[in-house]
């Protein structure tokens, strides 16, 4: 038997029995082929299926439609895609199914395979590791028992039926050294990140998970002995066949220490336990939804709604596109999350707003962005309008020249600030004067004032260099005037509280 999780369905191969394909969030059964015998199956990063069987790799879309039978020497034990192409193994052999196949005779029972950049790990039934490359053998190593386990993630993990599991992370040697020992072994694999990788344990029953160091960070017994496991594409739940035939998802500790903060935020027990089963439920979906494009430990920045968190979840499956294309590059889970305090139906036309001036909203938050590198220490994220607030309020055109204005002013005034003892005066804060550029649309009084206060700088200098008192005291004068003018501009214009000088 053997699983493999697409971007759509679980597919499980169920030997003479052919495979199915399964739907992971409702557990409904897509589609059953029965035509040919199913050893070994994987899904491709483009959607296509390989199926091995006896004598056959078949080639399927999606939806489980035939598209290509390929001719192999053999019943196929494993498979894996390299790109657009495709390796097969079976009983004393290797095929190549690319532009064109070519079959390599290795004379071992291939059990696992595993590819990364060129180089290709061959488990075997006779517990012979082999490493290979452009079709010939490079290395061998004999690791005992049969080879049940191979995983290429940040080094390579090979698990035997002995429960050793071994790591190879020299690849000029190979030399292999034992990483981890449990009772017993029938598969592993790295999830999708590389931080994590999961062990089917025959003799507990069980999906043992560690973190890429080697520390057992959580463990799942089951009913049954578990023989084939894959991760989900979010890798955040791991579909698990189990020897009764029976096909198990659970998952991983990282996202129930998610999922456990996120429920006791929510304080949905007080609303009736269902609740809380159905915020479980649709979390999953949210993570299946979004997982790729966002890391598990932002989905915590939904506790700050604490009890409206079940109706931003759902909120957020409405929109689960828009906010895909959304934080993929343009925003974060926190902006996000801001915009949901506001309710759904303000969220949808907030969303409305990024899909739109897509492009436009990821050039403000970069300026945004590069505007708050200027000086961390005085601007406050909180109080400035997030990119998003000013496309919708100016435009897209009116939002790009407001930042203009603002690094204009916040280039002029950090200059200015450092003389501020020198000329004897008090200055606005960089988040005074860039919120009333953001709030006014525009800013050029202020730009005016404070090139005229530029000017009067270097007169003061040359004044107080040459003696020149009466003339140095009047530009004093006319500095204090003008940052009193700027005081009384920006008491007039910001919110109440918002003005410190």
């Amino acid at each position: 038997m053997d699983v493999s999780w697409g971007s759509k369905y679980i597919a499980v191969a169920l030997g003479m029995r052919g495979f199915t394909l399964i739907d992971p969030y409702t557990g409904e059964v897509r589609k059953e082929i029965t035509d040919n015998p199913a050893y070994a199956i994987a899904w491709s990063g483009r959607g296509k299926l390989a199926v091995g069987s006896d004598g056959y790799v078949l080639i399927y879309d999606e939806e489980g439609r035939n598209e290509k039978k390929i001719s192999v020497p053999g019943e196929v034990s494993d498979l894996v895609w390299i790109g657009g192409g495709l390796i097969a193994g079976g009983n004393g052999w290797i095929a190549y199914l690319e532009d064109k196949k070519e079959v390599v005779n290795i004379g071992l029972n291939v059990t696992r395979l595993a590819w990364k950049r060129g180089l290709l790990a061959v488990g075997t039934a006779e517990g012979r590791l082999l490493i290979m490359e452009e079709d010939k053998i490079i290395w061998s190593v004999e690791l005992g028992p049969s080879v049940l386990g191979l995983s290429w993630g940040p080094f390579l993990l090979a698990a035997t039926s002995n429960g050793k599991i071994f790591k190879i992370s020299d690849y000029e040697e190979f030399k292999p050294k034992e990483f981890i020992a449990v009772k017993g072994v029938s598969d592993l694999t790295w999830n999708p990140k590389g931080d994590e990788f999961a062990l089917a344990e025959n003799y507990k029953k069980a999906i043992l998970f560690y973190s890429s160091d080697g520390a057992k960070i959580g463990e799942e017994r089951l009913d049954s002995i578990p023989l084939a496991i894959d991760y989900s594409p979010t890798a955040v739940e791991v579909a698990v066949v189990l020897e009764s035939g029976e096909l198990y998802t659970l998952g991983t500790p990282k996202v129930a220490i998610v999922l456990e903060e996120l429920i006791k935020a929510s304080k949905c027990n007080q609303k009736g336990r269902i609740l809380c089963q159905a915020l479980e439920k649709a979390f999953w979906k949210l993570v299946g939804e979004l997982g790729q494009d966002i890391p598990l430990d932002e989905f915590l920045a939904l506790k700050n709604l604490e009890e409206n968190i079940p109706q931003a979840v759902s909120c957020l499956l409405k929109y689960a596109k828009e906010v895909r294309e959304a934080v993929r590059d343009i925003l974060s889970m926190e902006d996000v999350v801001d915009a949901l305090k506001e309710g759904c139906e303000n969220f949808k036309k907030w969303i409305g707003v990024v899909t739109k001036n897509r492009l436009c909203v990821k050039r403000v938050s970069e300026l945004l962005d590069d505007l708050l590198d200027l000086a961390p220490g005085e601007l406050l994220p909180a109080q400035i309008p997030t990119s998003v607030t000013l496309v919708e309020r100016f435009g897209c055109e009116g939002a790009l020249k407001v930042m203009e204005c603002a690094f204009a002013l916040a280039l002029i005034l950090k200059d200015l600030k450092e003389h501020e003892d020198e000329l004897g005066v008090k200055l606005p804060t960089l988040t005074e004067v860039i919120l009333y550029a953001l709030m006014k649309n525009g800013c050029d009084d202020l730009i005016a004032k404070l090139k005229q206060m530029e000017k009067l700088k270097k007169e003061a200098a040359k004044y107080a260099e040459e003696g020149e008192l009466d003339k140095l005291m009047r530009v004093l004068d006319e500095v204090r005037n003008i940052a009193e003018e700027l005081r009384e501009e920006l008491l007039s214009t910001l919110p109440e509280g918002y003005v410190g000088v």
